[in-house]
């Protein structure tokens, strides 16, 4: 999707900045990703969790008990 926006609406100034960053971050492995996720966004997806009374949220695993 980003291709298409880049190659058919996104104008000579925005494509210029745009495209650099998405070939680097095509370059990176996605297990890379995985685990930027697992150190920073399970954590902060725990404490959310926790602050609406979700108190088994864990943030190894993506399991909720209803």
């Amino acid at each position: 999707m980003s291709a298409i926006y880049l190659a058919e609406y996104a104008s000579p100034r925005v494509r210029n900045i745009v495209k650099p960053v998405l070939e680097v971050l095509a370059g990176i492995p996605t297990v890379v990703y995985g685990f930027f996720a697992a150190l920073t966004a399970a954590p902060l997806i725990r404490d959310a969790a926790h602050s609406i009374g979700l108190d088994s949220a864990s943030a190894e695993s993506a399991w909720l008990p209803v």
